[in-house]
C-alpha cells in the first residue's frame, strides 16, 4: 500500500530543510513612520515581515540599532535602480562604513524594492533572533531612511529614529512622534554601500545627540509566540547622528 507524509511530517521537513512560514500579501498592523513614510508588518512564527512604502521615489532603509543612532546597527537598504534589497552592518558615518554583509548572512526572503505614481516599496522578512541586533520582545530601537534620490548618498532630513516596541497582546496601537534630526552626518556622494570585503569596518562608537541639524560634514529574537503591537517616536537620526 502506498504511503503519504502526513501533515506533521511534512512540517518536520519543512523546519529540518531550513524553509520559513510566508508572509501574508495583506499586512495587518500598520505604523506612521512620518506624513509620507509608513511600514506595514506582521510576525509570522519567528518571522517579521514588513513593507516600507514611502511617497516619493528614492531608496529606503530600515535598521535595528542598540542606541537609536546610524550606527552600530543591522540594517535592510533596498536600491531601486540596481534592483537590491540586502543586509548591511553599519559600522561608522561615512560610506566606507555602510558595509553590505557576506553573502552567507543574506538572509532576507521575501525581497522586492519597486516604483510606481511617485511611490517607492520594499518589503522584506527576516527572522525575528538572528543578526547582531534581533527584534525582541518590548523596546526595539529602530532607525529609517527615507532618500529622494535612487542614487545612494547622502538624504538630507529623510532619516530619523523610531522606538518599536513588540509585546504579546491581542490589542494593537501604534503612533509616531516627530522631533528636529541632530547635527553631524556622512557626506555621501551617490556611491554604491561598500562590500564586506572592501573595507575595515571603524570602531563601533555611537553617542544620542540631540541638538538641531547641520550641513553633514564626516562622514530579532522574540522568544515568545504571538501577536505583536507597536508604538513610535522619532527621535534620531540615521546618516546624521
Amino acid at each position: 500500500m502506498m504511503k503519504f507524509p502526513t501533515i506533521a511530517s511534512l512540517l518536520l521537513l519543512q523546519q529540518a530543510s531550513g524553509q520559513s512560514t510566508s508572509c501574508p500579501s495583506d499586512l495587518t498592523q500598520s505604523l506612521s513612520i512620518t506624513d509620507s513614510l509608513t511600514l506595514y508588518y506582521d510576525v509570522v512564527g519567528d518571522i517579521f515581515c514588513a513593507r516600507m512604502e514611502s511617497q516619493s521615489d528614492g531608496y529606503l532603509g530600515f535598521g535595528i540599532s542598540p542606541t537609536g543612532g546610524m550606527y552600530p546597527a543591522d540594517a535592510v537598504i533596498g536600491l531601486p535602480d540596481d534592483g537590491t534589497v540586502l543586509l548591511y552592518d553599519m559600522t561608522a558615518e561615512s560610506t566606507s562604513g555602510v558595509v553590505a554583509m557576506p553573502d552567507n548572512m543574506q538572509t532576507l526572503t521575501d525581497t522586492s524594492i519597486v516604483q510606481g505614481g511617485g511611490v517607492t516599496t520594499m518589503t522584506f522578512a527576516r527572522k525575528l533572533d538572528e543578526g547582531s541586533y534581533p527584534l525582541v520582545v518590548g523596546d526595539n530601537p529602530c532607525i529609517y531612511a527615507q532618500s529622494t534620490s535612487n542614487a545612494f548618498g547622502y538624504h538630507g532630513s529623510g532619516r530619523g529614529a523610531f522606538q518599536l516596541t513588540l509585546e504579546s497582546t491581542s490589542d494593537s496601537n501604534a503612533t509616531a512622534t516627530t522631533t528636529a534630526a541632530p547635527s553631524g552626518g556622512a557626506t555621501l556622494s551617490g556611491t554604491t554601500p561598500a562590500s564586506a570585503e572592501s573595507i575595515t569596518p571603524a570602531p563601533t562608537v555611537a553617542t544620542q545627540v540631540s541638538e538641531p541639524a547641520s550641513d553633514p560634514s564626516s562622514g530579532y529574537g522574540a522568544r515568545n509566540i504571538g501577536t505583536f503591537v507597536a508604538s513610535a517616536g522619532v527621535v534620531a537620526a540615521w546618516f546624521g547622528m
